[in-house]
């Protein structure tokens, strides 16, 4: 399985970064980073066990959005996570939410983690490339 993907802000300050499972983990989840630099500190979220719904959609979506910015592309990853790809010709936007509930705790405790920005275009295809390799073929 390949390397992680890394998308990086436009102005450095935020970064998310996605792994897939490989052959040592005991779960084929994959696992997502966020990382926030903010004025006078850092936010950081981490979720482990991230399942990804709608890769073959997913990839689909993000193949219109690069020729046609009036789409949009959104990756669900279970328990109301996703990663979404939207824009302008000349702005491109990831915005992304990591939820979860800690297992064995109160019905009550639901974390949610969310946060958007801008990243370079350039790096759409590359993007949709490292996406394309989990679509399930028939």
């Amino acid at each position: 399985m390949t390397d992680s993907l890394t998308i990086r802000s436009v102005d450095g300050q935020s970064q998310l970064t996605i792994r897939p499972p490989n052959d040592a983990d005991e779960y084929p989840y994959f696992v997502a980073e966020i990382d926030v630099r903010v004025l006078a500190g850092r936010i950081h979220a981490k979720r482990l066990d991230l399942y990804l719904d709608n890769v073959g959609k997913f990839v689909s979506q993000l193949d219109c959005f690069i020729l046609d910015r009036k789409a949009s592309a959104r990756l669900e990853a279970g328990r109301g996570s996703y990663f979404e790809i939207s824009g302008k010709e000349t702005q491109v936007t990831l915005s992304t939410a990591l939820h979860t509930d800690s297992a064995g705790a109160p019905l009550s405790h639901h974390y949610k983690f969310s946060c958007a920005f801008d990243f370079e275009q350039e790096n759409l295809i590359s993007v949709l490339e490292w996406f394309k390799q989990f679509v399930r073929r028939p």
